[in-house]
């Protein structure tokens, strides 16, 4: 609708689709059901923690555009004396991903920062980060491809994040 809505925390909706096997919805016919001017009623199970007595209003209004055509894009807000305590590495997000994913790392002091990424053989495809960061959180992001510009393949993988004496690897699944 031309407006930008910033949030913070989780947000979902959930609907149900009850269509004969034989008339299975697809992506499209889905995603068409959702913009349109009415979409599928909630289930009765959501009225334990909302009123859906009340007008509710359209996917649309509630959801970006680019929502089901993976052009994720983030917002950062640089908040005065948020310096994290412990330095943490998150999980990457979306995971599964397709093209694209983000990794969040935080930072309690200035550190000089090593974010790798391995295949499932402990081979080491690319060099996401290598220099110094300050303190604070940061996000790197990774389009799915080598150090040659390639794309990788389906699969499992490994980030590895090194900070001073600070050493973590988490995996992520890779989908095409």
């Amino acid at each position: 609708g031309g407006t930008v809505r910033i949030t913070r925390g989780a947000i979902f909706s959930y609907y149900e689709f009850r269509q004969l096997i034989a008339e299975r919805l697809t992506d499209e016919t889905w995603r068409e059901m959702l913009i349109g001017d009415t979409p599928p009623p909630m289930p009765d199970w959501v009225a334990s923690f909302m009123d859906i007595t009340a007008s509710q209003p359209t996917f649309g209004s509630h959801s970006p555009a680019n929502l089901y055509y993976k052009e994720f894009t983030a917002v950062e807000s640089e908040e005065e004396n948020q310096i994290p305590e412990t330095i943490r590495l998150s999980q990457n997000y979306p995971n599964p991903f397709n093209s694209r994913m983000m990794i969040r790392f935080d930072l309690p002091n200035s550190s000089h920062v090593k974010l790798l990424i391995y295949n499932i053989l402990g081979q080491k495809i690319k060099t996401l980060f290598d220099g110094q960061k300050t303190a604070g959180t940061h996000i790197v992001e990774w389009d799915g491809k080598d150090s040659f510009g390639r794309n990788v393949s389906s699969g499992i993988y490994l980030y590895k994040m090194e900070a001073g004496d600070f050493v973590q690897e988490k995996k992520m699944v890779l989908l095409r």
